[in-house]
């Protein structure tokens, strides 16, 4: 006896996802380069005027307040960018190795901010079934916790252990902490403080990368004072790089 299945509304679910997402990688080359590049020239037009007109300081005032925003609107291209690459199955994963990804994103962050002191302890030999967005996590976690310090001179610890399933980084800094009832609450869409800088989707992203590699992220409280990224992910196994 031959069993017949119509596969009809499964092939058109499939041309329809794919036809969805043709158009979000379109909307995401807009966004990513049509959007990015007038802003980064907006921003490069307000520079100039602040360092080369005199303003009276409620012109200036107004004009810093137009660079951030321009800023954060080019952030949030990236982040765009960043999403879609996370939310894509097709996103070329292999096994990276943790300390190498977190030495990188330390360098890129502490030439981005030369006034906060990092350091890294020795980090533990292992790899992770990821891609470059792995970078992404690290990055975001870092540069979240000078912006959010109110010291001078931010200071910003990275360690990690490992053990036979998973590998645990833990990021801690000394800024003013996270308040319990915002612990989770932080890694939501468009989350942020009241006055906080930023555009809010930084976190979400990492929340939304590790959760792709099969992870997990939460906060601790640090002490004396600050907060505790504890980002852990499974170890690499022939298995999922197969």
């Amino acid at each position: 006896m031959v069993s017949v299945r119509d596969v009809t509304p499964r092939k058109r679910y499939e041309l329809a996802l794919e036809s969805r997402n043709d158009e979000l990688e379109v909307l995401n080359r807009i966004v990513r380069h049509d959007i990015r590049n007038d802003m980064q020239l907006v921003t490069a037009y307000i520079d100039t005027v602040l360092d080369h007109e005199p303003l009276s300081d409620e012109a200036r005032s107004q004009l810093e307040t137009a660079l951030r925003r321009a800023l954060n609107t080019v952030d949030l291209t990236d982040v765009l960018g960043q999403l879609m690459r996370a939310t894509n199955d097709d996103e070329r994963r292999r096994a990276l190795d943790v300390g190498d990804a977190l030495r990188e994103a330390v360098d890129d962050v502490r030439e981005g901010y030369p006034n906060a002191a990092f350091t890294v302890d020795s980090l533990p030999p292992a790899t992770v079934f990821a891609n470059d967005l792995l970078d992404s996590v690290f990055v975001n976690v870092l540069k979240n916790a000078v912006v959010h310090s109110d010291r001078d001179r931010p200071s910003i610890a990275v360690s990690g252990a490992a053990d036979d399933e998973c590998v645990t980084v833990r990021i801690a800094d000394d800024g003013p902490g996270i308040a319990d009832d915002r612990k989770s609450v932080v890694f939501g869409k468009g989350a942020k403080g009241l006055g906080s800088p930023g555009t809010g989707t930084g976190l979400y992203l990492v929340d939304t990368i590790v959760s792709n590699f099969g992870g997990a992220v939460h906060i601790e409280d640090n002490e004396p004072r600050g907060s505790v990224f504890v980002i852990e992910l499974p170890l690499a196994t022939v298995e999922a790089a197969d």
